[in-house]
C-alpha cells in the first residue's frame, strides 16, 4: 500500500513540478499581460485560443517593431511621426486590449488592416509615383500573409495573397508609376508582375502547409496528453482499487481474529481499525460490543466470588451455632463479603456458653420464639 501511495505522490510531484516550470518560462510575464490565460481543466479549444493568443502577441509585437524600422531615415517628417504613432495606438490597443481579452479575430483583422493600410499610405506619399527601383516594396507585403496565419485559421492565407496580388496589378496597372514602368508594361508585362505575384503564391502555399502542419501536429499533442491523462487516471483509479482490496483483506482477517478470540472467551480482544480503513464502522460497533461483554463478564465474576462466599460465610456460621468451637472467619475472596467477615470474627462466644439455637420456630407455620428460650447470644 506504501508503493502505491508512493506513486501517486510521485506522478503528483512531477505533473506540479511541470506546471511550475511552464509558470516560471521566460516571458511569461509578458503573456499575462497581451495574451489570454489558459484556465484549468481546458479543452483542447480553449489551450489552442490560449496558444493563438501567446502567437498572436509575439506577431503584434513584431509587427509594431518593423513598422519602426523606417524611423532613423523618416524622424524628421512630421506625417510620418503622426502616421507611425497612430499605427503603434491602434497595435497597442489590439495587443492590450482585444488579444488579452481573448478577441483574437477583431486584433487581427485590425492589424491586418493597418498593414494593408501602411502599404498604400506608401505608395500614395510617393510623388513621381512607382519606379523600377522601387518594385521590391511590393514584396514587402508578404508580411500580412504571414501575420495572418497567428490570427486566424491556415487558409486564409490565401485571401490576403488574392488581395496582395490584386492590389499589386491594380497599383501598377492604373496607379501612379514613372515613365520607366510604361516602358516595361507595354514591352513585358509579365516581368513586372511576376515577382510580385509569384512571391505571395510561394509565400501563401508553404504558410498553409506549415501552419496547417503545426495545427494538425498539435491536436495530435493535445490528444496524446488526454490519452496520457486517461491513462494515469485509469492507473490511479486501480491503484485505489488495489488499496480498497487490500483494506478490505486487512480489514476482514482482523475482524475474524477478534471474533475467534472473543468466542474462545476473551473480551478483550479488539478490532485495531482506524477511520481510514473501509470496515472502520463495524470494528467500532463490533468493539463497543465487546467491551460490554467484558464489562458484564466481570461483573458475573465479581458475583459468582460474591456467592461463593456468602456460601463459606454461612457454613461457617453454622458450624459455629451446633458445635462447641469459636467462629472461624473463611477466607477472604476480595469480594464486599470480606468487610462482614472482619466484623463476625471480633465476635466470638464464650467456651461455656450453650451452643447457638435458632430463636424461632417455624413449625406452626409462622416465626415464634421457643419455648424456655431467654436470650440468644448475638454474633
Amino acid at each position: 500500500m506504501s508503493m502505491s501511495r508512493g506513486t501517486l505522490t510521485e506522478l503528483s510531484g512531477r505533473r506540479s513540478s511541470t506546471d511550475s516550470y511552464r509558470s516560471n518560462e521566460r516571458g511569461e510575464w509578458w503573456f499575462r499581460w497581451t495574451a489570454p490565460q489558459i484556465p484549468e481543466n481546458a479543452t483542447f479549444d480553449q489551450k489552442e485560443a490560449a496558444r493563438k493568443g501567446r502567437v498572436a502577441s509575439q506577431t503584434i509585437l513584431y509587427v509594431s517593431l518593423f513598422t519602426m524600422l523606417p524611423l532613423p531615415l523618416a524622424y524628421k517628417n512630421v506625417g510620418f511621426l503622426v502616421v507611425l504613432t497612430l499605427t503603434l495606438a491602434i497595435n497597442a490597443f489590439a495587443l492590450f486590449v482585444l488579444n488579452r481579452r481573448g478577441y483574437l479575430s477583431a486584433a487581427g483583422w485590425i492589424i491586418v488592416t493597418v498593414m494593408s493600410l501602411g502599404y498604400a499610405l506608401t505608395f500614395l506619399s510617393m510623388p513621381q509615383g512607382v519606379s523600377t527601383l522601387l518594385l521590391p516594396a511590393f514584396d514587402l507585403m508578404v508580411a500580412s500573409e504571414l501575420a495572418v496565419i497567428a490570427f486566424f485559421a491556415p487558409r486564409s492565407v490565401f485571401v490576403v495573397m488574392f488581395i496582395n496580388i490584386l492590389f499589386t496589378m491594380i497599383w501598377l496597372s492604373a496607379g501612379k508609376h514613372t515613365a520607366d514602368i510604361t516602358q516595361v508594361l507595354a514591352i513585358s508585362p509579365y516581368s513586372i508582375f511576376y515577382p510580385s505575384i509569384s512571391l505571395n503564391i510561394f509565400i501563401a502555399v508553404l504558410s498553409y502547409f506549415w501552419s496547417n502542419s503545426a495545427t494538425k501536429a498539435i491536436a495530435d499533442l493535445d490528444r496524446s496528453e488526454e490519452i496520457i491523462a486517461l491513462e494515469r487516471r485509469e492507473m490511479a483509479q486501480q491503484e485505489e482499487q488495489l488499496l480498497l482490496k487490500l483494506q478490505l483483506e486487512d480489514g476482514i482477517q482482523t475482524i475474524l481474529q477478534t471474533h475467534v478470540k472473543a468466542a474462545n472467551g476473551d473480551f478483550s480482544a479488539r478490532a485495531p481499525l482506524n477511520k481510514e480503513n473501509i470496515l472502520w464502522q463495524i470494528a467500532y460497533s463490533l468493539n463497543n460490543l465487546l467491551s460490554r461483554l467484558e464489562r458484564h463478564s466481570k461483573l458475573q465474576t465479581e458475583m459468582m466470588k460474591t456467592q461463593e462466599a456468602i456460601k463459606l460465610l454461612v457454613e461457617a456460621v453454622r458450624m459455629a451455632k451446633t458445635g462447641n468451637q469459636p467462629f472461624i472467619p473463611p477466607p477472604r475472596k476480595g469480594t464486599i463479603i470480606d468487610e462482614l467477615i472482619v466484623e463476625l470474627s471480633f465476635f466470638n462466644p464464650p467456651s461455656n456458653q450453650q451452643p447457638l439455637t435458632p430463636p424461632y420456630s417455624s413449625n406452626t407455620g409462622s416465626l415464634q420464639p421457643r419455648p424456655g428460650m431467654r436470650k440468644v447470644w448475638r454474633v
